[in-house]
This record gives C-alpha cells, structure tokens and sequence, in this order.
C-alpha cells in the first residue's frame, strides 16, 4: 500500500505551494519609449475538479469530511486535471538607435531575469475515491485507476531577443533561454489496476510506473540539477484599418524547449503484479521481528523495482496562443483567444475578455474563460499610467473567491514599469 500512500501525497503536496500562465513577450512592447525596466511576478492554482475548500482543508491537514470530499468527487469525470504555475522576475527593453532613415520602424533589445514553477497532473477518479475513502466501497470487482501523471518544474530562465516594430500594426518578437534547472518529479503510471475481496481477505494489483527525480541531495537555495535552452516566438498585426493598430491579432509561442537533468538524477520502473493473501500463522508463539521482516510487503514490491542513475532529458509545457482584439470605442475594447500547453495534461482555453477605459490612464477588465485546467472561470484586472510608472494587478479566478466550496481556482497576478 505504500505506492497509493505515496500516491495521495503526490496529488496535494505542491497545491498551495505555488494555471494558466500570462508570461509571453508582450511585456517587452515600449511603444514609443526608448527604454521600459519593470517586475512581474503570478501564482496560479486551478482544477477541472478539485475544490478550493478540499485543498485548503487537505493542506492544513484539518480532517476532511464526506461533505467537502464529495464537493470535488461529484465534479469528476474520468480523468481531473490539476496545474499550477508561479513565476516572478525582473526585465529591462531598450530601444535601438533608429535605422532605415525616417522610416517608423523601432527595434528593442530586452533581457529578463526569471525564477519559475510549473506543476500539474491528472488523477482518474477511482484512484482518487480509493485514497481519500478506501477500498471497502470496492469490494468485490476489479477497478482501473491507469492514467494517473504528475510533473513539476522548477527552474531559473535567463532570456534575451530582439522585439521588432514596423510602425504600421506589425509585431515581431522571438527570444532565447538559459535555462538553470532546479528540480524535477514525476510519476506517470499507464497502468494500475486494484482488486479487493468480498471479505477482505486478499488484495491484488498490477501496475506500470515510472518515476523520476532530480537529484535531492543538492538542497543549497536555487541548486543547478540540470541546464537547457528554450525559445519564445510572437507575431502581432493589424487589420481593418492602418491607423487603428489597436485592432490586432496575436500568435504566439512560449516556453518551446527542454532541460537536461544531471548524471545524479534517478529513475525508477516497475511494471509487475502482486497478490496479497495474508499470512497464515499456526502459532503465535512463532511472531518475531526477522519473520516479520520476511514478509513484508514492501520487499515484495521492492523485489520488482529498477533503480537507473543517470541524465535524462524532459520537455517543457510549451504554450500556443490566439489572441484578437477589437477595439470598438475610445472606451470599449475585446479580446477573445485560445490557447493551449503541450505535455503539460491541459485542455484548450477559450477565453473573451472586455476592456474599459476609465480614463486614458486608468483601464480595466473583466474575463470569462474556460478550459485549460478548470473548467468556468472569471476574474478582472486593473491597469494604470501614471507618467512614467505603470502598475497592474489581476485575478483570473474570482469564482473561487466566492465560491471555495464549488471551484478550483486561485490567481493573482501583478507588476509594476517604468517608461523612458
């Protein structure tokens, strides 16, 4: 039973710890200035089933009653996503000296600093049902609780590109990355089935797993486990009319790379079977601690486990979004998009946001969206021009807020710039 011990652990052990990530390359646009300098920093917690009010509770290790564990068992389907994101950090975009005459077109050099996390997984509901209520309600019968997969990321990014403006509503951006790899876990677990007999009296499992992780040893503040490159693309244009560029659509791609994880990282494997039946003792007289350490069940699962040390590389959660924006008014403005993460256990994000301008200085934002790693979500942002300084500050899931025992869902994201 340790592997479903270390199972429940796995689901909630990084739920508050740290989504639907708004890192990409427009922090780099200066507009007309000649140089911008600025911090940002989110935390993003979402899931499609998983209720605020189950992980709090589950985190504070408060007991969990029938009540808040069927909240986010009634919301399951077959396979539940959970993601979290959080990233902070500091940039600078600097304007080059103007080239091409008179012509409009601006070129900016930019550089960013960057501590980052990313987490997700997804978990079938019967493996959830059996750690959190047990295997009486399964006596009897055969359950599938194959698909359950987990990832975290944790890593430093050192990047730099060139954001290129031609002055007629045409955007072009694409960086570079050094990425400082700080730790890695995963478990991905194709197949796992679990049977328990009508009395108790036996208990068999077959399963397929793989787990892997940095090296745990290196405990020092922002350790290097590992190095890779990643690479982020963005095109923007205009349409309908030259002069309103604020009419515009945005493709972009973020986070597109790998890390290559040292030689001390370790990878275990095991695909087997184990019948349990209990252990018949004729005398009681005969109970010591070397029989019992004979028949231990974790040293029948031991026996089919495989230990590898060495590198081994991982993918990042690439990102690739749709953004389009129409401007109606001098007030009113929408964007509406889509976006979606590779290997990351994400579903598309539809998303439709409306903006209003309070002032020419002052705007704000309500968002609907659904997917990703939630289902329906709202939240709202405020940004602000005061001069030179600029500050923003924004929730994507005022849902969860509201309604902690119904949702999954927590954000909040912010930042401040300075324009020259």
């Amino acid at each position: 039973m340790r592997f479903l011990i270390t199972i429940s652990a796995v689901i909630f052990a990084f739920n508050l710890a740290l989504g639907q990530t708004a890192f990409t390359l427009k922090i780099y646009d200066s507009d007309s200035n000649k140089f911008v300098t600025g911090a940002y920093g989110e935390i993003q917690y979402n899931s499609s089933a998983i209720t605020n009010q189950f992980a709090k509770t589950f985190y504070q290790g408060e007991y969990l009653t029938k009540e808040i564990k069927e909240g986010s068992i009634n919301k399951m389907g077959n396979f539940n996503q959970l993601g979290l994101d959080a990233n902070y950090g500091a940039y600078s975009s600097i304007r080059l000296k103007s080239f091409m005459g008179r012509n409009p077109y601006r070129l900016n050099w930019f550089i960013g600093l960057y501590d980052r996390a990313h987490t997700n997984l997804s978990v079938p509901e019967n493996l959830f049902r059996l750690v959190f209520e047990g295997n009486k309600q399964f006596a009897g019968e055969s359950i599938d609780i194959s698909g359950f997969d987990f990832k975290l990321f944790k890593y430093q990014q050192l990047q730099t590109g060139l954001y290129f403006d031609n002055g007629l509503g045409q955007k072009i951006a694409f960086s570079a990355s050094y990425l400082n790899g700080s730790r890695y876990l995963s478990y991905a677990v194709p197949q796992l089935s679990f049977f328990t007999s009508d009395i108790g009296d036996q208990i068999a499992m077959d399963w397929d797993f793989t787990y892997r992780q940095t090296n745990l040893e290196n405990e020092r503040y922002l350790p290097s486990n590992g190095y890779g490159f990643s690479t982020d693309l963005m095109y923007q244009f205009s349409y309908n009319s030259v002069e309103n560029s604020n009419n515009y659509m945005k493709i972009e791609i973020n986070d597109l790379g790998f890390i290559n994880w040292s030689s001390k990282s370790q990878s275990i494997t095991s695909s087997d079977s184990l019948l349990y039946e209990g252990y018949h003792i004729k005398n009681i007289q005969e109970i010591h601690d070397s029989l019992i350490q004979e028949i231990s069940v974790d040293s029948i699962v031991d026996s089919h486990t495989y230990l590898k040390t060495g590198k081994f590389t991982t993918y990042l959660p690439t990102r690739i979004s749709l953004d389009i924006k129409q401007q109606h008014n001098e007030k009113l403005a929408i964007n509406i998009g889509i976006s979606y993460r590779i290997n990351a256990n994400y579903t598309p994000l539809l998303f439709v946001e409306e903006q209003y301008n309070i002032t020419k200085k002052i705007i704000t934002a309500g968002r609907l969206s659904y997917g990703g790693y939630t289902k329906l979500s709202f939240g709202m942002n405020i940004r602000a021009q005061f001069n030179s300084i600029g500050l923003f500050a924004g929730t994507n899931n005022l849902e969860g807020l509201i309604a902690s025992r119904y949702f999954g869902g927590f954000s909040a994201f912010g930042g401040l710039n300075i324009r020259l």
